[in-house]
């Protein structure tokens, strides 16, 4: 049972991320469909773009679930990222997004869109504080069985028998 516990805090916390954070706005209502495209590995400067589909858009289609939010990945590795905006009457943006970071791209989407940001509760700021804890307490055990794997090598090599950290 803990462990169905853990995991419905880990969705909690992201649940209340893409609820109320930095995608979390409405936009106005004259924008039809968001579309990007980028290269399906991390080459020709396509992490940006990467991010910004993992971390922004859930939350910018979870507050508009009228506007058409569609991911092409290319398998070419030198295919541009771009985001594409279409508005009401045939108007449409196209931003080149290639080696930009995914703030930065987020940021442009919300100004060009003219989106309100979504207020955050209360119970979704300390939903998030909570996540951002046990994300910070997943890193430290890695380092820590990281630390240990290292210091048994390093016993091993050096006959010294059992690590000092395994007593």
């Amino acid at each position: 049972m803990v462990a169905i516990k853990i995991r419905m805090q880990y969705l909690r916390g992201q649940l209340a991320i893409i609820r109320s954070g930095k995608g979390a706005a409405i936009m106005a209502p004259g924008v039809k469909r968001i579309a990007l495209e980028f290269p399906f590995k991390n080459q020709n400067g396509a992490m940006g773009p990467r991010k910004f589909w993992q971390k922004y858009m859930p939350a910018l289609k979870y507050h508009n679930p009228n506007v058409q939010m569609d991911v092409h990945r290319s398998r070419d590795p030198m295919t541009p990222s771009t985001l594409t905006i279409e508005f009401d009457g045939d108007r449409k943006e196209v931003l080149n997004v290639q080696h930009k970071d995914n703030t930065d791209i987020c940021t442009t989407v919300l100004e060009l869109t003219k989106a309100t940001p979504v207020p955050t509760s209360e119970e979704d700021a300390a939903l998030i504080r909570e996540y951002e804890q046990l994300k910070k307490r997943d890193i430290q055990k890695v380092k820590n069985r990281e630390s240990r794997i290292a210091a048994e090598k390093e016993a091993k090599r050096t006959g010294a028998g059992k690590s000092p950290l395994m007593s």
